[in-house]
Formats: C-alpha cells, sequence, structure tokens
C-alpha cells in the first residue's frame, strides 16, 4: 500500500481503491495530514498496462486464438477488468510532485 511522503501515514486498501480508480491530474488528499499526494510516474505507467493492455490482450486472446464465442471472450475480459482494479492499490506508490508521465 502506498505511504504519504509528508507523514508516513499507510494508506488503506479502500482509502487506496477510491482514490486510485479516481485520482486525476491534480492529485489526492492525505487522509492523515490532508497534504496533496501524486501518483509516481512509474504508478501511473503500470495502471496503463494493467487497466488497458490486459484487457484487450484478454479479449483477443479468447476470441480470436482460442476461437472462444465473443460472448464469453467479453464475460472473460470483463473478469480480468475487475481483477485489474483490485490490483491496482498494490501498484499505487506517491510523490510530492506531480511529476510528468514520460
Amino acid at each position: 500500500m502506498p505511504v504519504c511522503q509528508n507523514c508516513n501515514y499507510k494508506w488503506t486498501y479502500s482509502e487506496t481503491l477510491k482514490r486510485s480508480v479516481f485520482i486525476g491530474p491534480n492529485g489526492a488528499k492525505c487522509p492523515d495530514c490532508n497534504e496533496k499526494q501524486y501518483p509516481t510516474t512509474r504508478s501511473r505507467q503500470k495502471w496503463g498496462v494493467l487497466a488497458g493492455l490486459i484487457p484487450v490482450l484478454m479479449i483477443i486472446i479468447t476470441g480470436m486464438i482460442l476461437d472462444f464465442a465473443w460472448p464469453v471472450a467479453l464475460f472473460i475480459a470483463l473478469v480480468a477488468a475487475i481483477l485489474v482494479i483490485t490490483l491496482l492499490p498494490f501498484t499505487f506508490d506517491l510523490s510530492n510532485e506531480n511529476e510528468p508521465l514520460w
């Protein structure tokens, strides 16, 4: 779980999940000290890979390569997307500054 860079407060899973899904370029306030925290560049890159690439790959693999019916492939992709969302808090790291994406 992420740790606030100002007060060393370790965020809980639920706090991290809420903020990791909806955090924007303006950052999120620490639940303990209310200081703005921003996701690190590396965290944002991990999110992009997890949230974008994995469900798309699941559709391609199950729908085209394994020749499953498209409804089954979409269901598997939905399950993969839910799994990715539940894993996002574990890839969440914080910074005091808003780092550029690249």
